[in-house]
């Protein structure tokens, strides 16, 4: 709880505005006019979270806690403290690996990959039909791939 991973750059999804904006009961326009920031993640490609003017997550309280901790960004939940990875790379790899099973990890790829795809045609910007047009398209695509997996693993059984 020091905090320091909420002074990186957090990329963000239109699976993760979506969540924040059921979390804090407010539209998804709100939410993302609240979260996301002006520039797209620089390594990610994706959404970058809001930062205040200290840098730090719009979203970290004073007390150094996630006050949307419930309903947090999705790649939150992935990444160990950053400390441990500059001195024990070994741990950062087994806890990062250990923090989410691979749906999770499979879930975000796709995630992203509808994120860069409103990017591309729509920047950082607000577009309602763009945004929810990704989303559904997101959720189609992880529920199809979740029903062939299951039909799938039922053969093997």
């Amino acid at each position: 709880m020091c905090g320091k991973c909420c002074y990186q750059d957090i990329p963000l999804t239109v699976s993760d505005v979506h969540r924040i904006a059921l979390g804090l009961a407010i539209t998804d326009g709100e939410a993302f006019c609240l979260c996301v920031a002006e520039q797209a993640a620089p390594k990610a490609g994706t959404f970058s979270l809001r930062k205040r003017a200290d840098r730090a997550c719009c979203f970290l309280g004073e007390d150094k806690k996630c006050s949307i901790y419930a309903f947090k960004p999705e790649v939150c939940s992935f990444y160990p403290c950053p400390e441990i990875l500059k001195t024990d790379a070994a741990l950062w790899q087994k806890l990062y690996l250990s923090n989410a099973p691979h749906e999770a990890f499979w879930a975000h790829a796709i995630a992203e990959t509808y994120t860069k795809q409103y990017i591309a045609r729509f920047g950082t910007r607000w577009d309602e039909q763009g945004y929810f047009e990704a989303l559904a398209k997101l959720e189609y695509h992880i529920l199809s791939e979740k029903t062939a997996w299951s039909l799938c693993a039922g053969t093997f059984l």
